[in-house]
């Protein structure tokens, strides 16, 4: 599970990370294609993130079930902001709390992936798959490398601290879901996920109004691309 983890979550991730000090060295109005990119990605992500809440969740058409995942998007949408209140919005604060709402996801995508793995590596490693994954790994260490580059703290320690905190609850969610089919817990925590997306989608539109147009079709090529990577792992 853990070389699995490893090698399909945390080496992409510390990829995108590893972003951080050419984008620290770019001018703030060169990095606004970057933002545009990154909340496209992100908002096609948050889409991902809303159908898997409701898809994987067991009894989802309960009510209660229904009320339980709409408090779990809601709360990790509010104790983002609280923490954001709390500690303040400096950037290289927002990175740190952006990993872990990545890592918030991980855990879910981890409890999916384990369970792929109970029915065999070759329905869990199917290579298109893999690469689907990977690809959306990359994107995610890439917004956190974005928030880093903003703070100018963008040293090695802290990259594989935040890759750490990000990419590794996915080992913990494959052992879980090796263990038991645990789609409601996906599903919870595919919400708390969705509500920290939504948390930090407007830290990356911020700078439209610098280059709309130059951010808008950024923002169309990030989803594109998400989107197409996510079209991969059906095939």
């Amino acid at each position: 599970m853990l070389a699995v983890s490893l090698a399909v979550a945390y080496v992409p991730t510390l990829l995108g990370l590893s972003a951080a000090p050419a984008l620290a060295r770019m001018q703030p109005d060169d990095r606004t294609v970057v933002d545009g990119l990154v909340f496209g990605a992100l908002l096609f992500l948050f889409a991902d993130f809303m159908s898997l809440t409701a898809n994987l969740g067991v009894g989802a058409a309960d009510l209660i079930w229904r009320g339980a995942l709409l408090a779990s998007f809601a709360g990790g949408l509010v104790v983002f902001a609280g923490l954001e209140r709390l500690g303040g919005a400096a950037p290289a604060r927002l990175a740190v709390w952006w990993a872990v709402g990545v890592g918030l996801h991980s855990l879910a995508e981890g409890i999916v992936v384990g369970h792929n793995l109970t029915l065999g590596l070759a329905q869990a490693l199917r290579p298109l798959a893999v690469l689907s994954f990977v690809l959306h790994k990359v994107v995610e260490g890439l917004s956190v490398a974005v928030l880093m580059a903003r703070g100018q703290r963008t040293g090695l320690p802290l990259q594989v601290m935040l890759a750490s905190v990000a990419a590794l609850p996915l080992a913990v969610g494959a052992l879980l879901g090796a263990v038991r089919p645990a789609g409601a817990a996906s599903s919870i925590f595919y919400a708390l996920g969705a509500g920290s997306v939504a948390f930090i989608l407007p830290a990356f539109a911020a700078s439209r109004s610098r280059h709309p147009a130059a951010w808008t079709a950024a923002g169309a090529a990030g989803f594109l691309f998400v989107a197409v990577a996510a079209l991969l792992h059906e095939l």
